[in-house]
């Protein structure tokens, strides 16, 4: 359904138990009370009309239009504001930098925000937004987030010195870069809390967020906030990117605005997937996607057949940040592909049916495809208005000599998740088309100096003097130390603990 200029934006969930939510609700609820995750409610359509006006804008003024057709409880001035301060610390005067690999086809380089990596574009407006709620009514909010790498630094930088905020940031240490490391303990603010857990990964630590929100300790934290992306605020964040980029590869390939590119993505837990996902149901030309998965193949499995696979241990690849086999933003694509007719004949929801099997424990995987009524996902994705989705995964190997290819052929530095993504672009045979196409970059290659270095021989650069600043080794200074099975119950009494001092300080 379409949405007038003047009408409320309202949010439900992917799972049909919770409707009508403000963004300000939406948001600070993170994930939805019925475990679903939040989407709007009708589709903001952006016409091919003020697609061509927005050509010549700057970052920061098309993020103003996006988000403000989703932020409708915030005035105009007021997002203005929010949106401008949000962007300073970006290091490229529009916020993304495209490089060409030939006429057609470019690298967006979503690595110029403060912690070198995409997460930056959605936690920046996220975080903005989070602390603009808070503040009108000066309240207190504990977010947490479980990092696979590259959300971590972004988060606890965006939240660092905001008074209104404490971050829990949750970090599988023995799975992240040293950089990346640096960029989560190096941070000194009374407002940031970073946690060692060591036999954790990606999708343990996620597991711990859930509990923690809807389990036994849920009671005892009160109002905490998930700023993954499962918080729609990131999803929002990340739709901006999607049309800036989009508006500046039809300029760098000279190509009317109006015309359908080509966008390959390397993917994760599926959240910058659903983003570009959404900017196309608003009127974005995309005529295909891919998505990029290293070993951990969950998600590309779905794609090529339908199933949702369980039980996959995650493994440790130079795409660390990929290191993901939940996809759980899955669950939103999901929520797209049946937006139209969102109940079975009974009036059940059918994804809730859908992720319900897929949380059983004796459910060892979930075919999703004669719930959606569909022969194969790219079916149930074209009949939605969506474009279909080419997914594949890529080794080891293949990363390495991508990045090696790169190198030689242009002396450009790929990171090991960007190497992903144009290995597949390649092998999809997206590159040097008639139509334009572009590899999503996400992470700058400098946060990986061990592994570019042993695929190119040579070291990357740091960005910047603060960025260099981060190969000064040093013993790593978390918060504390916590295994896995105890984290739930360390991070309750931590947020509790604090709480009671700043009670007692009343």
């Amino acid at each position: 359904s379409l949405l007038g200029n003047n009408e409320a934006m309202r949010y439900s969930s992917t799972r049909c138990g919770v409707q009508g939510l403000s963004l300000e609700e939406a948001i600070l609820m993170g994930f939805s009370t019925d475990k679903g995750l939040l989407l709007p409610e009708t589709i903001p359509v952006v016409t091919p009309e003020q697609l061509q006006k927005w050509s010549n804008l700057s970052y920061v003024e098309i993020a103003q239009e996006v988000v403000g057709l989703f932020a409708t409880d915030i005035p105009p001035q007021d997002l203005q504001q929010v949106l401008q301060n949000c962007f300073q610390e970006f290091r490229a005067a529009d916020c993304i930098t495209l490089h060409a690999l030939d006429k057609t086809s470019f690298i967006a380089e979503l690595w110029q925000g403060p912690s070198l990596s995409f997460k930056d574009y959605g936690i920046a407006v996220l975080i903005s937004l989070v602390n603009y709620y808070m503040s009108k009514s000066d309240r207190h909010l504990n977010v947490i987030v479980a990092t696979s790498g590259d959300t971590g630094p972004a988060a606890v930088r965006a939240v660092q010195g905001k008074h209104n905020i404490d971050i829990h940031c949750l970090s599988p240490s023995r799975r992240i870069s040293k950089i990346q490391e640096r960029q989560m303990t190096r941070i000194k603010a009374s407002n940031v809390h970073v946690y060692s857990v060591p036999d954790g990964d990606s999708d343990t630590l996620d597991q711990v967020v859930t509990e923690l929100l809807f389990g036994k300790y849920a009671s005892k934290v009160g109002h905490v906030c998930s700023v993954n992306s499962v918080n729609i605020g990131r999803i929002i964040g990340q739709v901006v990117v999607y049309f800036f980029t989009y508006l500046a590869a039809c300029k760098k390939a000279g190509v009317p605005v109006g015309t359908k590119i080509n966008i390959c993505i390397p993917c994760g837990a599926g959240g910058n997937l659903a983003s570009g996902c959404l900017a196309t149901l608003m009127g974005l030309p995309i005529g295909q996607f891919g998505a990029a998965t290293n070993k951990n193949d969950s998600l590309t499995y779905f794609f090529n057949n339908g199933l949702l696979l369980k039980g996959k241990k995650t493994t440790a690849t130079m795409s660390n940040a990929m290191d993901i086999q939940v996809a759980y933003n899955v669950e939103r694509l999901l929520a797209m592909m049946v937006r139209r007719s969102p109940y079975t004949k009974s009036g059940q929801s059918i994804v809730k049916l859908i992720m319900e099997d897929f949380e059983d424990p004796k459910t060892p995987s979930v075919d999703v495809l004669p719930l959606l009524e569909a022969k194969s996902i790219q079916e149930a994705l074209v009949r939605c208005g969506l474009p279909p989705v080419t997914s594949l995964s890529i080794s080891e190997d293949a990363t390495k000599l991508q990045m090696q290819q790169l190198w030689k052929a242009q002396q450009y530095v790929l990171d090991p998740h960007t190497a992903v993504g144009v290995s597949a672009a390649h092998q999809i045979a997206m590159l040097g088309k008639t139509v334009p196409s572009v590899v999503i970059s996400t992470a700058h290659p400098f946060k990986f100096p061990e592994s570019v270095k042993l695929c190119i021989g040579t070291a990357p650069i740091a960005p910047s003097k603060e960025s260099a600043m981060l190969l000064e080794e040093g013993v790593p200074t978390y918060d504390t130390t916590v295994r896995l099975a105890k984290c739930a119950q360390v991070v309750c009494s931590r947020i509790l603990a604090r709480r009671n001092r700043a009670t007692s300080k009343l």
